[in-house]
């Protein structure tokens, strides 16, 4: 999923319109789905704290983008 997440990235940089909005969909979605399973299924304490923070930010940037529309 990470890389999903990285290759949309790419994706949205070099596109505009709906193919950009549609790579940040899907890349926040690939993020959040390693989040996830970094933080239910991670190896140590560590990793699981790297997926929680990045749940956490995942969330907050969704959220923060539907307040500004």
């Amino acid at each position: 999923p990470i890389l999903v997440a990285q290759g949309l990235r790419v994706v949205a940089a070099v596109s505009d319109g709906p193919v950009r909005s549609a790579a940040l969909a899907g890349s926040r979605a690939a993020l959040a789905w390693w989040a996830y399973g970094e933080l239910t299924e991670g190896a140590n304490v560590v990793r699981r704290a790297i997926g929680a923070v990045a749940l956490v930010s995942v969330a907050r940037s969704l959220t923060s983008r539907s307040q500004s529309l």
